[in-house]
């Protein structure tokens, strides 16, 4: 979508020449790693039933939004 064209827009105005490579990958790889740990998180919610199951999973990211 419209969200990596957004984020080298905003390192590009931001960022100074000689670091711009070095924030892009740390932004970059953040987000790749937000995704494994949230899908391994999902993971452990849906099976723990003292945390409510899969519904929790809806709950828990979906907080933020609301």
């Amino acid at each position: 979508g419209l969200t990596y064209p957004a984020i080298n827009t905003m390192v590009s105005q931001w960022a100074p020449k000689l670091e711009r490579s070095r924030i892009s990958s740390a932004v970059f790889s953040g987000a790749s790693i937000g995704t494994v740990l949230s899908l391994s998180a999902s993971g452990l919610m849906c099976k723990s039933e003292a945390l409510g199951g899969w519904p929790s999973v809806f709950y828990v990211f979906g907080m933020p939004f609301a």
